[in-house]
């Protein structure tokens, strides 16, 4: 299996985990064709892998995507905000504490087996919204880095 669709299946994980109330795929389709009723969907998309560090060999630099949508037909158009905020809140939690657990080591989250990678950091480096181009549906992109390392590499990381 390849780290790329691993990390996207153990972001999957945690965000059911943490029982996120919009339901998680992997892949996006243009959010008017996906089916987004008011409870939402999240979309994790592959992003980009690139050699990142130069003095650390094996190293990747992985961006991911996750899009998060709603629809909301409420004329008030405060009370789709209010929706896609909600969403917005679960998934911080989840996120924050994927990078808590990528930081402190824990092997269930950070050790990419299949792969064999491990997520060195785990971060969100931008969050943008839809700017209400698609109502009635609202949506957020997150763009997520990760730091992967090579664990077949001599030594490991440990």
């Amino acid at each position: 299996m390849t780290m790329w669709f691993e990390l996207l299946k153990r972001l999957n994980d945690v965000l059911t985990s943490h029982k996120v109330s919009a339901p998680v795929q992997l892949g996006a389709v243009i959010p008017q064709h996906a089916d987004i009723d008011e409870i939402g969907k999240i979309m994790l998309v592959r992003g980009s892998e690139t050699a990142n560090d130069e003095s650390m060999e094996n190293e990747l630099l992985v961006t991911i995507y996750l899009e998060a949508w709603v629809r909301n037909d409420d004329p008030d158009l405060a009370v789709g905000y209010a929706q896609i905020s909600e969403l917005e809140g679960q998934i911080d939690v989840a996120l924050k504490n994927m990078r808590q657990a990528v930081g402190s080591l824990n092997e269930s989250v950070c050790v990419l087996s299949d792969s064999n990678y491990q997520i060195l950091d785990f971060k969100v480096k931008q969050k943008t919204g839809d700017l209400d181009a698609l109502r009635p549906l609202l949506g957020s992109q997150y763009t997520i880095e990760c730091r992967l390392f090579d664990l077949t590499r001599e030594g490991g990381i440990y």
